[in-house]
C-alpha cells in the first residue's frame, strides 16, 4: 500500500488508511479518552504523564494492525492485566468512543474493519479481566472484509500477546477468538491460534 504524505491536520472525512490518518485517529480518540470522566482517571493513573510516548506506541500498534507496518512490539495483554479498577463500563465506553472516531474519519468499510479489530481486542481483554464475554456486539457481520489489510484475528491476538509469530499465522476470519488462557500456551502451540476452527 502506498502511504499518504498529507499531514493529519489536512485529512478530512473518509481519509484513506495511512500512517497519517492512523495518527489522527489515535490522537483524536485518546484526546477524548483523557476527557472522559470514566476512562480518563484510569489512563492518567496508569501513564503518570507519559502520554507522548504512549501515543506513539499506540500509533505503532494501530499502524501494525491496519497497515502491516510491523512497527509495534510489546505485550498488550500483560500490560492491561496489570491495571486496577477496570470495570465492564470502561470497556463499553472505550468501544463506543472508538466507533465514533473511526466512523467520523474513515469510509464505512475501513471504519468497520477497525471496529471489528478493536472489538476483538476488547473482547479478549474483557475475558482476561472478568472470565466471560462482554455485552457489546461487534458491528455488522463481525467479520473483517475480504481484501482488508488489517491483521486477521489469529494474527491480532498474537500481536496483543506480544508474539512475533503473528506474522506467519494462518488467517481464518470466521473463527471465534480463543480465551486469553490460550494465549499463555507453550510456544509450540502458538501458531495454532489462528487455525483452531479448522481443527475443532
Amino acid at each position: 500500500m502506498n502511504l499518504q504524505t498529507t499531514s493529519p491536520e489536512g485529512l478530512g472525512a473518509h481519509a484513506p488508511p495511512s500512517v497519517e490518518s492512523i495518527t489522527q485517529l489515535v490522537h483524536g480518540f485518546y484526546g477524548d479518552v483523557r476527557q472522559d470522566p470514566l476512562l480518563g482517571p484510569v489512563f492518567e493513573k496508569a501513564l503518570h504523564g507519559q502520554w507522548d510516548a504512549h501515543l506513539q506506541r499506540l500509533v505503532d500498534f494501530w499502524s501494525t494492525v491496519a497497515l502491516g507496518t510491523r512497527s509495534f512490539k510489546g505485550d498488550v495483554f500483560g500490560k492491561h492485566m496489570a491495571l486496577e479498577g477496570v470495570t465492564p463500563a470502561h470497556f463499553a465506553a472505550w468501544v463506543g468512543l472508538w466507533q465514533q472516531h473511526t466512523s467520523r474519519l474513515f469510509a464505512p468499510e475501513v471504519a468497520h474493519d477497525l471496529q471489528v479489530a478493536a472489538h476483538g481486542i476488547a473482547r479478549n481483554l474483557f475475558r482476561g479481566f472478568f472470565g466471560s464475554d462482554p455485552a457489546f456486539v461487534t458491528p455488522r457481520s463481525g467479520h473483517i472484509e475480504s481484501g482488508s489489510s488489517l491483521l486477521c484475528q489469529g494474527q491480532l491476538l498474537l500481536l496483543v500477546a506480544g508474539r512475533e509469530e503473528q506474522r506467519q499465522t494462518h488467517c481464518d476470519q470466521r473463527h471465534r477468538p480463543p480465551h486469553p488462557q490460550q494465549l499463555a500456551q507453550a510456544d509450540a502451540d502458538q501458531p495454532q491460534i489462528g487455525q483452531q476452527k479448522k481443527h475443532a
